[in-house]
């Protein structure tokens, strides 16, 4: 199976008018798209004006199908007035060493992710409404460790998760087209359900757990944090997202 996630900011205040495009425009045109099984309308609960569109495939095939019909252009221009517009930074090296810059406009960010949900592991029937709230970590990991961290997710850590009170769902995809990016989602019955599981430390267990399969700028980070204290920033950081699910609906 693969998840296909599109990450936007957009405009507080059309939020309602984003939900009711999904209701009325985007949602009934996928549910005629051949392979889609699912979609999901996610607002981001740490960042506000962030959100996530995520669709579930039952085949790479039918997800690039669905890419490349032109169909995914013509329902992003749907909601395309109510998001906000991003600029991306191309700066270009010369031959006389000239350092040159260009401000481009930047779309939503598409990734697609080949997900274990297809092992048995299936997605709850509705995480839309109430208290339930999805919890999504990216992180990249050292190439030749990518099938440790897959075996011991699989075995050990996805089990905890399921004895854990108030954790629904436990999960872990790669990314297609980065080899080297996994995402974990888990889907908890509540924020405090969350809040308990990080305050007994079972987190913290967790990434000592796995840690040593991250990659090698994420170690570097580490060990320059404990030298000399503080906090650094990396492009390999772990990515941590509270999510909430606005809309869903499940066609297969």
């Amino acid at each position: 199976m693969f998840m296909r996630l599109v990450h936007a900011r957009y405009q507080l205040e059309s939020l309602e008018d984003i939900k009711s495009v999904y209701r009325s425009v985007i949602i009934p045109r996928l549910e005629q798209v051949e392979g889609c099984m699912y979609v999901g309308l996610i607002k981001n609960e740490q960042s506000p004006g962030e959100g996530l569109s995520l669709t579930l495939w039952n085949s790479k095939e039918k997800a690039i199908a669905y890419e490349e019909s032109g169909i995914y252009e013509d329902l992003l221009e749907q909601v395309s007035p109510f998001l906000l517009e991003e600029n991306s930074w191309k700066l270009q090296l010369s031959e006389d060493l000239t350092l040159s810059y260009e401000d481009s406009p930047k779309g939503p960010e598409v990734k697609t992710y080949q997900s274990d949900m297809s092992e048995g592991v299936q997605i709850p029937e509705s995480i839309s409404g109430g208290d339930l709230l999805l919890r999504i970590i990216t992180v990249k990991l050292q190439q030749e460790k990518i099938n440790e961290f897959s075996r011991i997710y699989r075995s050990e850590i996805i089990p905890i998760f399921k004895q854990t009170e108030g954790c629904r769902y436990a999960s872990f995809s790669e990314n297609v087209i980065d080899k080297n990016e996994v995402m974990c989602l888990t889907i908890w019955d509540s924020k405090k359900a969350l809040e308990v599981f990080e305050s007994n430390n079972s987190f913290n267990q967790i990434m000592k757990r796995i840690e040593y399969t991250f990659s090698g700028l994420y170690h570097w980070k580490r060990a320059v944090e404990r030298e000399i204290g503080g906090q650094t920033v990396t492009s390999e950081d772990i990515d941590q997202e509270i999510y909430s699910m606005l809309i869903e609906k499940r066609f297969q």
